[in-house]
């Protein structure tokens, strides 16, 4: 499973604007190195807003390059560091 893709999907409730998402890593050994992130209205039809590589420690704000009506989030995590397991 090293290397392949997971994701976390969050619905915020409803629509949202948004302007970026905080990510916060515990441990770099665990982490994913890079993220793509999505938004959908209703969470069938993603679209991709960007990818960003991923701080290895500490907490990252990820601005968006513009801001989004969106009610749900999903983070594909691209890859991972070393040790990452899904």
């Amino acid at each position: 499973m090293r290397g392949a893709e997971y994701w976390l999907t969050v619905d915020i409730g409803k629509v949202q604007t948004l302007t970026g998402i905080r990510n916060k890593c515990y441990a770099s050994s665990y982490s994913p190195t890079a993220v793509e992130v999505f938004t959908s209205s209703d969470g069938a039809k993603w679209k991709s807003i960007g990818a960003v590589t991923i701080s290895k420690s500490g907490t990252q704000y990820i601005k968006f390059s513009k801001a989004v009506e969106t009610r749900y989030l999903k983070v594909l995590c691209e890859t991972r560091s070393q040790y990452g397991q899904p």
